[in-house]
C-alpha cells in the first residue's frame, strides 16, 4: 500500500521548547581524532566528563603534530576510562611526505624529481 502524501501545507516555524526534560545526560563525545595531546592535555577529568572511549592519533614521535604521541597519551587515556586507540602509520615514517609531491605524471622519465620522490615515499 503506498504512502498518501499529506495535504496540510508546510509552515516555515521550527518550535523548540529547551526547558522540556529529555533524560539523564549520557556525555557528549565518544572519539577523537588527535583530541588528547598528551598527560593531563586535556585533564583527566574533561575526558572523563566527555565519556572518550575512542583516540585516533599518530605514531610515536611523529611530524604531523607536535604532540599527541601514541605511546604519551595511552596511560592517561586508559586511566580515564579510554579503550581504543587507533595509530595513524604513516607517522611511524619518518619524514613521511604528509604533504610530499603529487605522483608522477603518466608517461614522466624515471628519473624526474616526481617520479623519485613517489618511488621514495612507497618505501
Amino acid at each position: 500500500m503506498a504512502a498518501e502524501a499529506s495535504a496540510a501545507p508546510v509552515s516555515g516555524t521550527l518550535t523548540i521548547d529547551l526547558g522540556t526534560d529529555t533524560g539523564p545526560f549520557h556525555g557528549g563525545a565518544s572519539g577523537t581524532l588527535y583530541g588528547l595531546y598528551g598527560d593531563g592535555v586535556p585533564t583527566r577529568t574533561a575526558v572523563e566528563g566527555m565519556y572518550v572511549r575512542t583516540v585516533a592519533t599518530k605514531a610515536q614521535d611523529g611530524i604531523q603534530h607536535p604532540g599527541a604521541d601514541a605511546l604519551e597519551i595511552l596511560r592517561p587515556f586508559v586511566e580515564a576510562g579510554g579503550q581504543d586507540v587507533y595509530v595513524y602509520m604513516s607517522d611511524i615514517y619518518r619524514g613521511f611526505p604528509t604533504n610530499g609531491p603529487a605522483p608522477p605524471e603518466p608517461n614522466a622519465s624515471p628519473t624526474s624529481p616526481r617520479a623519485s620522490a613517489a618511488r621514495w615515499s612507497r618505501c
